[in-house]
């Protein structure tokens, strides 16, 4: 299973999330993939526009709240050329529908490993039919 997120472009990741206890959660899952390197969790959206532009990880998951609150459809956007985002939410919001074409999925909280595996061979397998 390693292989699959280090396929996906590159295997550095960046959590962005409010919440310590998510941000933990969600670092410990993604640390399972042995060859993957999380390279930043943080808990404010300005602390990761430069670092991001600059580091252009593979993955960057994203609390939806905190990409509502920096109006993040135009950096939310801009990532997308670059990275491969997911949303991270407690339920359904309109706003997750909205950006759906320019992320690699949602994952709801509190967060399963399992679902956070089926959402990264999906992309995958979206990846490898291209």
């Amino acid at each position: 299973m390693s292989t699959i997120l280090t396929k996906l472009r590159t295997k550095s990741v960046i959590i962005l999330d409010p919440e310590f206890k998510a941000r933990e959660i969600l670092r410990r899952f993604v640390e399972t993939f042995p060859e993957v390197e999380v390279n930043g969790c943080f808990d404010r959206p300005w602390k990761v526009v430069k670092y991001a532009k600059t580091l252009q990880p593979g993955w960057v998951f994203i609390d939806i709240d905190l990409v509502r609150e920096v109006k993040g459809n135009i950096w939310i956007r801009e990532l997308a050329k670059f990275t491969n985002i997911v949303l991270t939410a407690y339920c359904f919001d309109p706003l997750i529908e909205e950006l759906q074409k320019y992320t690699a999925g949602c994952l709801f909280k509190p967060v399963d490993i399992e679902e956070l595996k089926g959402l990264i061979m999906r992309k995958k397998n979206n990846y490898e039919s291209k």
